[in-house]
């Protein structure tokens, strides 16, 4: 049997695990575990289940993670504080353990084996209740300083105002988020539709899809902007589920984004790993560390 490395990519309400090959290949199928009411003791539960041939566990972790990587400083969605995710794990499996944040490890994966592949620089954004976002520069993650860089989601934008869940005001993700999409459908013959249904509606012509897809798009550039003058980056690398409707707003935010960034070509794809990115990513940091 091959050997591998446990992945697991925890999320606020489901975690996701399985085994991936030193290519960053999937073995085997994904598996989904409900978080339930003790996240640390799921996680624990799917780790002691590593295989023989499991070399290492990586894992991608929602929240703020220490600088050194070894700790889950804090994690709203799982009502974790400073929890020492990395001993933990080590002392239930005897094994190697590394952590990285969820949104990092996604970008890892997408900029190796995915839509960014080949690329010397990749700027993944997710766009899902809120924003994360990874910087990949020749395959590497970038971490910045104390491991905080990617929280581009509470950056303060032009024009916004509102206040955001973090407490802070004028974040990008208040309406750059599927969530901030939904809320522009307020009013609109939408209002209560998800964010999916309105990008369906927008690619079969509905007109008030389509004005309501030009603000969310003007939205996600007002982000991006300051982002691309920063990073420069080769592509960006959109993920989240919205990424699967691509076809309805990727062609609005391609041309948004060519006329706002001072004639920098850049490249902007749809992900392709989907929801398996985290996964793969985990395990790709894992391989990093053993081979």
């Amino acid at each position: 049997m091959v050997d591998t490395c446990l992945a697991i990519d925890i999320g606020g309400t489901s975690i996701k695990s399985g085994h991936v090959d030193a290519s960053g290949s999937l073995v085997g199928e994904i598996r989904m575990t409900a978080v339930g009411d003790d996240p640390l003791g799921t996680v624990l539960g799917i780790a002691r289940e590593a295989r023989d041939t499991t070399r290492a566990i990586g894992v991608g972790s929602p929240g703020y993670l220490s600088a050194d990587r070894t700790q889950v400083a804090y994690a709203v969605n799982l009502g974790w504080r400073d929890v020492d995710l990395v001993d933990r794990l080590q002392d239930a499996t005897g094994r190697t353990v590394v952590l990285e944040g969820d949104a990092n490890a996604a970008a890892l994966a997408e900029s190796r084996v995915g839509a960014g592949q080949g690329q010397s620089s990749v700027l993944v954004v997710t766009l899902g209740t809120g924003i994360g976002i990874g910087f990949t520069v020749q395959g590497q993650v970038f971490l910045g300083a104390q491991g905080f860089a990617g929280q581009a989601g509470h950056m303060p934008v032009h024009g916004e105002s509102a206040c955001c869940d973090c407490g802070r005001v004028g974040c990008w993700e208040i309406s750059a988020s599927t969530r901030g999409f939904e809320r522009m459908l307020d009013g609109t013959p939408l209002e209560g539709h998800g964010a999916r249904e309105a990008l369906r509606r927008s690619a079969l012509g509905d007109v008030d899809a389509q004005e309501a897809v030009q603000a969310w798009t003007a939205s996600i550039t007002a982000g991006l902007i300051p982002l691309i003058c920063m990073l420069d980056p080769a592509c960006i690398v959109i993920a989240g589920a919205v990424s699967e409707s691509g076809s309805a707003f990727l062609p609005q935010l391609r041309e948004r984004i060519a006329h706002a960034s001072a004639g920098q070509v850049i490249g902007v794809y749809p992900a392709r790993l989907g929801p398996a990115a985290g996964v793969i990513g985990a395990g790709l940091l894992a391989w990093d560390q053993v081979r």
